[in-house]
């Protein structure tokens, strides 16, 4: 059957000749000018092609998959919470422990189906955090308990207690008050059995030392009774000088005292000296007023040899100058 040239254009027929044997290469046939050759890989965007056009055709590659949406894969495994065996999802017991003969896995617990609102783009929400001014009122009312309480610790403590009692004997004492200074002074000891300025401060009480008082009349009348045999407040004098020497050596040399005059420890050795100088002094004089002139040598020697002690731990102490000066040589 003869076929116009429009068939021609349309349908390729390739043999292939297995027969021919000989050695000779095979030529590749002109190609017709007048024959076109279209090769589709798929359907374009023209109407598909018919089965006449199919016929003699190499078949057209299979069009890649579309990407699909990747989505998180969800986890469906489960696994016995006795032994840790992993389970299928319709098992409703542990195959292995049903095997071995162990505890019988527990039935799960329904949980309900609780809808998430948590939108993953906002972070979840905190506690809200209490304000910084409560914790600045907090700070602010513990330093107020501690102001309070440490001039109550103080005031109630026996350093304060003795030191109010000292400052008041002092202040009774410049004033003449002297039974008043000595009752405050013993007070202030009692506070404070190691207050060395306290001891001392007694000492001149009994002595009459003041500035608002007659300190000449009483030094006056100390004499008068020493010449009669009566030296009590003498005694007594010397008694708390010795004892503020005692005092004054257990301290540390470079402690400062609360006197102006008194400051150091090795002063209020020498004032004390000094005071004890001026009692055997007085007691010296009352010898001497009843021709006494054995024991008026006694007491001379002794207020020598405080005089010395004083100014060898002081030497510009005003009261051992002034008593050393009045004995005779």
């Amino acid at each position: 059957m003869a076929m116009d040239r429009d068939d021609d254009r349309d349908i390729i027929e390739i043999s292939f000749d297995d027969d021919d044997d000989s050695d000779e290469q095979e030529q590749e046939p002109a190609p017709d000018p007048d024959i076109d050759i279209v090769l589709h890989d798929g359907p374009g965007p023209s109407s598909p092609p018919s089965a006449s056009e199919d016929v003699g055709r190499r078949s057209p590659r299979p069009a890649p998959p579309l990407p699909q949406e990747q989505t998180e894969p969800v986890s469906t495994e489960r696994y016995c919470p006795v032994c840790g065996f992993a389970l299928r999802p319709l098992d409703t017991e542990c195959p292995r422990c049903a095997r071995l003969g162990g505890a019988a896995m527990p039935p799960a617990a329904a949980t309900p189906d609780v809808p998430n609102h948590t939108d993953p783009t906002y972070p979840p929400v905190r506690a809200p955090r209490p304000p910084a001014r409560i914790g600045l009122i907090l700070v602010a009312l513990i330093i107020l308990a501690i102001a309070i309480a440490i001039p109550f610790i103080i005031i109630n403590s026996s350093a304060y207690k003795a030191r109010t009692a000292y400052r008041e004997a002092v202040e009774a004492q410049l004033a003449g008050d002297l039974e008043t200074a000595k009752a405050r002074y013993l007070e202030a000891l009692d506070y404070d059995p190691d207050m060395g300025l306290a001891a001392f401060g007694l000492g001149t009480a009994y002595l009459g030392i003041s500035i608002g008082g007659q300190a000449e009349q009483h030094i006056l009348g100390l004499l008068d009774a020493a010449t009669g045999g009566v030296t009590t407040d003498l005694e007594q004098a010397d008694h708390w000088f010795d004892h503020a020497i005692v005092l004054a050596n257990r301290m540390p040399p470079n402690r400062t005292l609360q006197d102006h005059n008194i400051s150091t420890p090795r002063k209020l050795a020498s004032y004390a000296h000094a005071m004890k100088a001026m009692t055997a002094f007085i007691r010296y004089y009352a010898a001497i007023l009843v021709d006494d002139f054995d024991v008026a040598g006694q007491w001379i020697a002794v207020a020598g040899q405080e005089v010395r002690q004083s100014l060898t731990l002081d030497p510009t102490n005003p009261s051992a100058q002034e008593v050393g000066g009045r004995i005779p040589r």
